[in-house]
């Protein structure tokens, strides 16, 4: 079985990095879906940090993991 998750990276207002996890993203996503949806997040405001709000996009990763079942 694998399972994936997207990782979005932002700045926030004391210049520390924050990341939002997404499980199961679509296969077919592109940089430019992703891309507006964090331009989305940072102007609807709808996440908070300890360094406060989200100002910037920095970065987007999908992370893919394999699990293999062992039987004993």
């Amino acid at each position: 079985m694998e399972n994936a998750k997207l990782q979005m990276i932002f700045k926030n207002l004391e210049d520390r990095r924050v990341t939002l996890s997404v499980d199961n993203p679509r296969n077919d996503l592109t940089g430019e879906e992703v891309r507006s949806t964090m331009d989305n997040i940072i102007e609807t405001n709808v996440f908070d940090s300890n360094g406060g709000d989200l100002t910037t996009p920095v970065g987007a990763r999908v992370i893919r993991t394999t699990i293999e079942e062992i039987e004993i």
